[in-house]
């Protein structure tokens, strides 16, 4: 929510396909987002589900080569810049959680401020939800641990860390990647 994230506001660029050929021209269109905006891509990075990374690792060519053999699941490199793998990375949102995106971001365009402070309070009287799906607002059925009975000690760390892009060409993002 705040900071939103480095991709927010970006318009995906619609990937073309699966084939080989289709995976270097959504590949050859997202460097010319790049070039076009005059970012230069040296430095970049991609940043990619890892089963997106997985499905690349298997393309094969017409001679039956791996069509991307420098990556794995794991990451490695893609047309010569780093892989960073994630399932989260490529996520779109909760009304579409099947459709994928792949990233390419240049990390020297993400300006970030972060204090390096953390705060650290603690409380033996406060109460929570230990529940992987808390209500909220609570509700009659909510069961709440209370610290005290339970002869707890709750303790709560804070970092607060904020980034943005330094120019918005500096990030761009395929849509809908099913390769």
């Amino acid at each position: 929510v705040k900071p939103s994230s480095i991709t927010y506001g970006i318009n995906p660029i619609g990937s073309t396909g699966t084939s080989e050929a289709a995976i270097r021209a959504d590949v050859k269109a997202i460097f010319a987002a790049f070039v076009a905006a005059n970012v230069d891509p040296s430095g970049a990075v991609w940043l990619m589900p890892t089963s997106v990374a997985l499905s690349l690792s298997l393309v094969v060519n017409a001679l039956g080569q791996p069509a991307f053999p420098n990556i794995t699941m794991n990451g490695g490199t893609f047309f010569g810049l780093p892989v960073v793998t994630a399932e989260s990375a490529g996520f779109v949102s909760d009304a579409s959680p099947t459709e994928k995106s792949v990233i390419l971001c240049k990390p020297s365009e993400i300006l970030v401020a972060d204090d390096g402070q953390v705060t650290i309070d603690t409380s033996s009287e406060a109460s929570v939800q230990m529940d992987t799906a808390p209500t909220n607002p609570v509700v009659a059925a909510t069961v709440l641990i209370s610290a005290f009975q339970q002869n707890l000690l709750f303790i709560r760390a804070e970092r607060f860390v904020n980034w943005k892009r330094a120019r918005d060409a500096s990030v761009q993002m395929l849509g809908n990647v099913n390769w």
